[in-house]
């Protein structure tokens, strides 16, 4: 159910369905974190649960909602480098560190950047 929820948000993401996606997003981040707490040493039930976090970040920087978005990849971060710092995820845990980081700069600058006045 998670990995069918997270393809629906992908594609609702991509067609510009940003409601959706959410919808589909927090569907499969309620079931990768209940996962993800049942099983706190499951590495792969971690990642999920990293990657439900990502998704969610991304959507809400799409509809420019940047304190929700950096709460999001902040959450993934952590789990990261949790993963890390247990020796976990070896081969990847670098490359998903970079790339949330990555992310979250991206929405740093989106809450950072000057907001455009009407003007009439």
């Amino acid at each position: 159910m998670s990995i069918s929820f997270g393809r629906l948000g992908d594609v609702c993401l991509k067609l510009g369905r940003t409601d959706e996606a959410l919808k589909y997003f927090n569907l499969k981040f309620e079931i990768s974190k209940v996962l993800a707490e049942a099983d706190p040493n499951d590495s792969q039930k971690q990642r999920d649960l990293l990657v439900s976090h990502y998704k969610l970040g991304q959507v809400y920087r799409s509809v420019k909602d940047s304190a929700k978005s950096l709460a999001a990849f902040d959450a993934a971060l952590e789990i990261a480098r949790s993963l890390k710092q247990k020796g976990l995820l070896a081969e990847e845990i670098d490359g998903l560190i970079n790339a949330l980081e990555a992310e979250r700069k991206q929405s740093e600058q989106l809450r950072d950047a000057p907001r455009m006045e009407a003007v009439g």
